[in-house]
């Protein structure tokens, strides 16, 4: 190799790191970590999933464990949305409550019937599970942003012409008692 093809190799080179260099700094300059806590709420669909999650997962409620107080308020809490969106009790309960088992609590289910002819109409049920550890753990992933979801999809689905629409926030879907008889979910089942 000769000098002159050593002095394109290290020119071609140099350029080479100092563009990558300069690349380098631009991106870190373009890239600043965002606090997500930071960011504007805009939409009101958006406020209303951050109310509904700050409200299950506050520190009052102690994380929604079954059979404690902040388990109650939570029930009650998503009893008065399940009204205020229009679902409506079953007739069987005599309210948005099926009391569980265990002295656990309840879950809670609100119904949209079908838009028609309603004879033998088929349900399809849109369920979350509100309940959770207790104590330190406040639940706001596990499960509360869900029972957020639920409650907004109930606000947005129209009935539907041929199907009824079922919506549960099931509650003792944590240890100890899932895979248990006295699941939320499973005492639905077993009740039907």
């Amino acid at each position: 190799m000769t000098t002159r093809d050593r002095r394109r190799v290290f020119a071609g080179g140099s350029a080479g790191a100092m563009l990558s260099v300069a690349v380098a700094a631009f991106a870190a300059s373009m890239t600043t970590a965002v606090d997500p806590h930071t960011l504007p709420v805009t939409s009101n669909l958006a406020q209303r999933l951050r109310a509904h999650v700050q409200f299950l997962a506050g520190p009052d409620l102690h994380g929604r464990k079954p059979g404690t107080e902040g388990n109650q308020k939570a029930a009650q809490y998503i009893a008065e949305q399940f009204h205020a969106i229009g679902l409506e009790p079953l007739a069987s309960l005599h309210g948005y409550r099926q009391p569980l088992d265990g002295k656990l609590g309840d879950n809670l289910i609100g119904l949209r019937p079908a838009d028609g002819p309603t004879g033998e109409a088929p349900w399809i049920l849109v369920g979350a599970h509100f309940d959770h550890l207790g104590g330190n753990y406040l639940g706001a992933d596990d499960n509360a942003s869900a029972i957020g979801i639920l409650l907004e999809t109930a606000r947005a689905m129209p009935a539907l012409a041929h199907h009824h629409l079922l919506f549960v926030a099931f509650n003792a879907e944590e240890p100890p008692y899932i895979r248990t008889p006295l699941m939320g979910s499973q005492q639905l089942v077993d009740r039907l």
